[in-house]
């Protein structure tokens, strides 16, 4: 901030230039005044000023509320109650020191309690990197009251604050932030539809580690999902700087295709591939109910017949080429499961 004895440190002392008091510690004028009343002052920085304290001086040696408002917005920017002995300067340090805007105005107030009574008299003190506006004041009110009344040439109160400022640097230091590239990660898999119980590989690219939602680490995982699941890859490159790719791993109804059903029912299904129709024999013994599913390959039923019969067709012509299933069922028992491709 422009200071030559700064040093490398956080500490508001180290790094920042100590102003003092803002009124110089004025101390003008004679005991007096009114309980439940507000005596202050209202006054802009000329640079912009770092308040780290509040203060007071007053004739009794009571605690007292200090309020800094900001006169635009008559909002209170900091309060602390303050204690000392009486006629000179105490201060409480505020535990979140404040920063005021050159230009911006502001009034610092003291308040009186019920046997309280403050310092009034004729005069601007006030530091130089301040200017002094007018006395502004409020009577039968609290410490939260914003004050309304003024007087011009004079310091009632006193109310005060310690505060620091910094150089300002012509030109202005310059800065370069070196930006880099966040990394474009994808991911793959192996293959796009798989049925239950069938495993996987996905693989990412694009950074230099790799992190699955699936709990494992690196470009590459196997996975086993029992239905459709999203993935999801978190990509580092040599920057640390980190990207997402997600991917979706379809899976089929097809979880018993290469599984051995257990029954007792001989069947055949043919043509497999097909062009349209596909023949179903089936060795029915004692004419056992039998229910036949044809089925897309993401699992849907579009077509159900139920029979007694040992033959039955279905016909696919109308259908588009693809993977398609024939289930059939018993007694609401999958006893047999077959993929049909027609070409």
């Amino acid at each position: 901030h422009g200071n030559p004895t700064a040093v490398s440190t956080s500490s508001i002392p180290g790094v920042f230039i100590n102003a003092g008091s803002a009124t110089d510690s004025v101390a003008v004028g004679g005991p007096g005044g009114s309980a439940g009343s507000q005596r202050g002052f209202k006054f802009s920085p000329n640079v912009d000023i770092l308040v780290t304290s509040l203060g007071k001086r007053e004739p009794i040696g009571s605690v007292r509320y200090v309020t800094l408002f900001d006169n635009s917005s008559t909002a209170i920017l900091a309060q602390q109650q303050v204690s000392g002995p009486l006629g000179s300067y105490s201060y409480t340090t505020l535990p979140n020191p404040i920063w005021l805007s050159q230009g911006s105005q502001y009034i610092i107030q003291l308040y009186q309690g019920v046997g309280d009574t403050y310092y009034f008299g004729n005069s601007t003190q006030i530091d130089s990197r301040l200017t002094f506006y007018d006395m502004r004041y409020c009577n039968t009110c609290t410490q939260n009251t914003f004050p309304t009344s003024s007087l011009t040439g004079m310091h009632y109160g006193n109310a005060d604050f310690l505060f620091y400022y910094k150089n300002t640097i012509t030109p202005n230091p310059s800065y370069t932030i070196n930006a880099v590239a966040l990394p474009t990660v994808t991911a793959t898999s192996s293959n796009s539809l798989i049925c239950v119980g069938t495993t996987v590989t996905l693989t990412a690219t694009g950074a230099t580690t790799y992190s699955w939602s699936s709990g494992t680490l690196g470009a590459v995982t196997l996975v086993t999902p029992t239905t459709t699941t999203t993935y999801t890859v978190i990509g580092t490159n040599t920057t640390n700087c980190s990207s997402n790719a997600t991917i979706t791993q379809s899976v089929s109804i097809c979880t018993s295709l290469n599984s051995l059903l257990q029954n007792d029912l001989n069947y055949s299904i043919f043509p497999n591939p097909t062009s349209g129709i596909i023949n179903i024999d089936l060795e029915n013994k004692n004419n056992r109910l039998i229910k036949i599913e044809l089925l897309n390959a993401i699992g849907q039923v579009i077509m159900t017949e139920t029979y007694e019969s040992n033959r039955f067709t279905f016909n696919l012509h109308n259908y588009p080429a693809g993977i398609y299933f024939i289930k059939i069922i018993e007694q609401n028992k999958v006893i047999a499961l077959e993929k049909i491709i027609k070409d």
